[in-house]
């Protein structure tokens, strides 16, 4: 049987559309057209238009975009900022690495790692970074490395505590160890933590070699760590400066291109 088309003028479809089972052709025409004079009237559709001729390279968001749109983004990503800047200040007095006894462990690491941190946009739970140390240099390079990490994500709980006070016996060449945990969970453990020439696997770390971008990079793939609240290093009053504007632009222009790639429907929705 062949499929119906109610879109074509027959004398069937005549007779569905006298009864109003169909609408007339004309109203659906009309519909059409309405919906099309709306999207190109509306700015989303003629920023639709004119962003689709030009590259994101191309784009000069000055010129190509209404200014109230920009104003617009910029007053909400200044409000995400300083919502972030006035969580980061309230846990201000708790960075740095934290030292914990073997009787503490459950309460500071696994009951704490399941507490939500109140803020839009954030992982379940909180990231806990516990590291098992001795008296070697590479646990003080190691402490001195999350000691760094500690200032920068404040919402992060980094812990510390001697590997023999945590596990009775644990080997020396087993430490420094670091053990992640989010939600309630064990995310992954560092054991030994490598050597210097230990290059064939970038996702381990290389002794006395490691920074602190291979540690943060490390952990913010394993989600202990959350980007979106690392501490800024300029401070909220400069954000109007020309670098800082420059910078919102490339955001934007990186916003723009996710939503070309990943959405027909454009949108500046952040």
């Amino acid at each position: 049987m062949p499929a119906l088309r109610y879109s074509e003028d027959t004398e069937f479809n005549d007779a569905l559309r006298a009864r109003g089972i169909l609408p007339s052709l004309e109203s659906e025409e009309t519909t059409e057209d309405q919906n099309e004079v709306e999207i190109q009237d509306s700015g989303e559709g003629r920023i639709n238009c004119s962003l689709d001729l030009k590259s994101i390279d191309e784009i000069d968001l000055e010129e190509d975009l209404p200014v109230g749109l920009i104003d617009s983004w910029k007053t909400r990503r200044l409000d995400e900022l300083k919502s972030i800047d006035r969580l980061l200040n309230s846990r201000g007095s708790n960075t740095g690495l934290k030292p914990i006894g073997k009787d503490d462990f459950v309460r500071e690491v696994n009951e704490a790692s399941k507490i939500d941190i109140d803020h839009p946009g954030c992982l379940p739970g909180t990231g806990v970074i516990v590291c098992l140390w001795n008296n070697s240099t590479a646990s003080t390079h190691f402490i001195n490395l999350l000691s760094t990490l500690s200032t920068l994500y404040p919402t992060t709980r980094f812990l510390s505590i001697p590997g023999t006070s945590c596990i009775q016996n644990y080997p020396d060449q087993h430490q420094p160890t670091i053990i992640c945990y989010r939600n309630g969970k064990c995310l992954a453990q560092y054991v030994g933590l490598g050597k210097s020439d230990n290059s064939t696997n970038p996702a381990c770390f290389k002794g006395h070699s490691t920074r602190v971008d291979e540690i943060e990079d490390e952990l913010v793939k394993l989600k202990v760590l959350e980007p979106h609240l690392r501490r800024p290093i300029k401070s909220l009053d400069k954000i109007d400066d020309d670098s800082e504007e420059e910078g919102e632009k490339l955001k934007m222009k990186k916003t723009i291109k996710n939503y070309s790639a990943n959405d027909d429907d454009f949108e500046l929705d952040l």
